[in-house]
């Protein structure tokens, strides 16, 4: 993905300065400190351990002994504290190499987002260090929180992102911009995008900022006036069966099902030219059928409520009819009747993949 690779040379970039700089710059300093490193260490193992006793207490009347080793221990440790800047110099990131700010931030609030990040996505946590990072729908729930409120706490300075920051993301910046042109960049996008731009309280003005988009492009997005948004939802019957479950679960069920209702009267058949009077009639036989439908397969009851694999079918809406037919295989126990595994696997690549298999079986096993 290009924010990802873009990100990533961001952060190579300062790794090879870093290490330019260690080896140039700060070469002198950095031997001195290995070398006062290593006098410490040698000095502490020259020293035998020798037994000291301790005053007893009162109360318990038991004597502690500690041995002199320990106290040598605690002297070296004290010794080797060493201050934030030579810390970055022997291991750590320098203030060259790195855009992020850690001077002004929750210090708190980013380690421990760090540590909890780190897991699962130990190159995204490189990366915010660096004060660079991206963002897109793919990423998991502990990066994406970690990357908006990173960002937020001005701690990342740069992020690279898909249009998923544009859509309802609180994320202002002090400049946008948009790197390559694409089909799916529009007026409302560009606006939606660009609105990121300015920091209340911070920035003046925001900045926007266009990378390999043609001129004209430019001046359409610009010029372009914002299309109407009208909510319209599929009237499917995935839709139908999450409207009866936040009918049934919640706990105001009288605004559930005035909310419910407004969904069907902003479904997607009132987008179109027919009567309005035609489309309720229609909306009601669809429902009326539906609900005929999911109580046929034991997917509700008469009260309307979820019964059965209702909620195997709801978490699946995005592969809908498939889940359907999944469904209703897995509750007339079709699964019982084929005992080969390939040949389940074969019903559940035709439900729910859709790239092509080209290659023959002639050239298959050549191969």
């Amino acid at each position: 993905m290009l924010c990802e690779t873009m990100a990533t040379c961001v952060a190579e970039y300062f790794e090879k300065l870093e290490k330019n700089l260690r080896e140039t710059k700060y070469k002198n300093q950095i031997e001195s400190l290995e070398k006062r490193l290593e006098t410490i260490e040698k000095t502490t193992k020259k020293v035998k351990p020798k037994k000291v006793s301790k005053s007893s207490n009162k109360q318990n009347h038991d004597e502690d002994n500690i041995t002199e080793l320990e106290v040598l221990e605690e002297e070296k440790q004290n010794q080797i504290i060493l201050s934030g800047l030579e810390q970055q110099l022997l291991d750590g990131i320098l203030d060259e190499g790195t855009l992020a700010n850690r001077h002004e931030c929750d210090r708190e609030l980013v380690d421990s987002l760090l540590e909890r990040t780190s897991s699962e996505n130990p190159r995204l946590v490189g990366y915010m260090q660096r004060g660079v990072t991206y963002h897109h729908a793919g990423l998991n729930n502990k990066g994406r929180v970690a990357v908006e409120a990173l960002f937020r706490n001005r701690y990342v300075q740069v992020v690279f992102s898909t249009a998923t920051l544009a859509l309802g993301i609180h994320m202002p910046t002090k400049t946008v911009a948009f790197v390559k042109d694409s089909i799916y960049l529009d007026a409302l996008q560009y606006r939606q995008s660009s609105g990121r731009a300015g920091r209340r309280g911070f920035d003046v003005q925001g900045h926007v900022v266009f990378v390999d988009i043609p001129l004209p492009k430019i001046s359409h997005l610009l010029i372009s006036a914002i299309p109407n948004i009208r909510a319209h939802f599929p009237t499917s019957v995935t839709f139908l069966m999450r409207l009866l479950h936040l009918c049934s679960n919640a706990k105001d069920s009288k605004g559930a099902i005035n909310r419910s209702l407004t969904a069907l009267q902003c479904s997607l058949l009132a987008q179109s030219s027919i009567k309005h009077q035609l489309i309720d009639i229609q909306i009601h036989f669809h429902c009326l059928f539906t609900l005929d439908f999911l109580y046929r397969l034991n997917l509700i009851n008469q009260h309307g409520d979820l019964i059965g694999l209702a909620g195997l079918l709801t978490h699946l809406h995005y592969f809908e009819p498939a889940n359907i037919l999944l469904v209703y295989l897995m509750d007339t126990q079709y699964f019982h009747l084929v005992k080969d595994e390939i040949d389940i696997m074969t019903i559940f690549a035709y439900l729910f993949t859709y790239m092509p298999w080209r290659v023959h079986e002639k050239g298959f096993d050549n191969k």
